[in-house]
């Protein structure tokens, strides 16, 4: 009898770590990996901004907007052959950003590479 529930215990953990393993790789990032990357980058953005602000006082001004951040900040493996180097959203669109009311706003034009529709991604 015990033998039967310690091979039991033993296969149900067997079956939790394949099934641990595989679903991650299966899901990928979700349904939509580029609309969650252009989300993930935009909170990265703005921490970097708040780090900006935390060592010189202010926001970055929107002239010299982004480019206190390394040009290849996003440019991670073999995805990098696919973008172009810069501050660019998942579709290697340069990420807008802009001050409203004295707070950063940073967005991407989204899948269809223009600002101001409706699926643009911002913060």
């Amino acid at each position: 009898m015990k033998r039967v529930v310690i091979a039991i215990i033993l296969a149900l953990a067997v079956v939790f770590i394949i099934l641990g393993v595989a679903i991650p790789r299966l899901g990928g990032h979700g349904k939509h990996p580029r609309l969650d990357a252009a989300r993930d980058e935009i909170h990265v953005i703005r921490s970097k901004l708040e780090e900006y602000r935390n060592t010189h006082g202010a926001f970055p001004s929107e002239e010299a907007g982004l480019n206190f951040l390394p040009p290849d900040l996003f440019v991670k493996g073999v995805a990098e052959q696919y973008r172009p180097k810069g501050v660019t959203d998942p579709w290697g669109t340069p990420f807008r950003y802009r001050l409203i009311a004295g707070r950063p706003e940073t967005r991407s034009a989204g899948p269809d590479g223009h600002f101001d529709t409706p699926d643009d991604i911002t913060d």
